[in-house]
């Protein structure tokens, strides 16, 4: 295949992100010490509000300097610290350690019942009983936005122990759909900044990418070209999301739909990645 897919090649690559929850990973610090014990948690949430662990089948990988790679299950029994999940693993020697999350929600259903009101969720198509499904106060024209046969939702995150080589951070660790900062993430808030949108490790053009401030506030939006590359401009040091969506399957005229309806439902999988940056990678000197 071709190294960049093109749009035609996977149809509707644009989730109706307002939706779903966003999942993201956090750390307390952007640094930390040798011999610390690092700590990443992940949360979900509107707007980059946490509100509880995310469900579903979640792992978590850790990889970091000298081969260091640590594998994490999250689920019921893994620690939680309000609305996160939380992680711990050795700071071991200094260097960039990555944090990637995976978490699989399974099948769900996305309903647009009425124009101008959010969607309705509701539960895998193949096990909707849609007999029983009250549609009299619907608009006419209401159909199945989506049906996704599962729901993927990918994280990233960094932690530094000093002497980091940070050029690492722009080296792909494989997530399904992930976004890749392209120029230093110490100069996070002076400019300008590059990143590549990866879906299967090959560039994607067409995507829509967005950078939110904790608490929802989109900060700038752009579109990834010809090489998967989207330039945003970020404002100001801080906390700041990355975020793009992705849709894999195809539009088809499903049976369900109002008898005015004259969309198609998209049915497929839908993959949604968040790329959480920080301007506190370098530690403080001491006074």
């Amino acid at each position: 295949m071709n190294k960049i897919l093109a749009i035609c090649l996977l149809l509707a690559l644009t989730v109706a992100g307002a939706e779903a929850h966003d999942t993201w990973l956090m750390t307390t610090s952007g640094w930390a010490s040798e011999g610390d014990r690092g700590l990443v948690q992940m949360t979900e949430g509107h707007s980059f509000v946490p509100m509880a662990p995310p469900p579903g089948e979640i792992s978590l990988q850790v990889t970091g300097p000298e081969g260091y790679g640590e594998e994490f299950d999250i689920d019921e029994t893994t620690a939680t610290n309000g609305p996160h999940y939380r992680v711990d693993f050795d700071v071991a020697s200094p260097g960039l350690y990555i944090a990637a999350g995976e978490q699989h929600e399974g099948p769900l259903t996305f309903v647009r019942t009425k124009f101008g009101s959010p969607n309705e969720e509701m539960e895998g198509y193949d096990e909707i009983d849609w007999d029983e499904v009250q549609t009299s106060g619907w608009d006419p024209d209401w159909y199945v936005a989506e049906a996704y046969d599962d729901v993927v939702k990918l994280s990233k995150a960094f932690l530094v122990a000093e002497n980091a080589d940070f050029a690492s951070a722009s080296i792909p660790v494989g997530e399904k759909l992930e976004i890749v900062p392209l120029d230093n993430i110490t100069a996070l808030g002076t400019g300008d900044f590059r990143f590549s949108v990866l879906f299967d490790g090959s560039p994607v053009a067409g995507l829509d990418v967005s950078l939110v401030a904790p608490g929802g506030e989109i900060a700038a939006e752009g579109v990834t070209d010809e090489t998967g590359v989207v330039v945003l401009p970020i404002p100001e040091p801080g906390v700041w999301f990355v975020k793009t969506e992705f849709r894999d399957g195809d539009m088809k005229v499903l049976p369900e739909h109002g008898a005015d309806a004259v969309d198609e439902s998209f049915v497929g999988i839908g993959y949604f990645s968040v790329l959480t940056l920080r301007s506190d990678y370098i530690k403080p000197e001491a006074d």
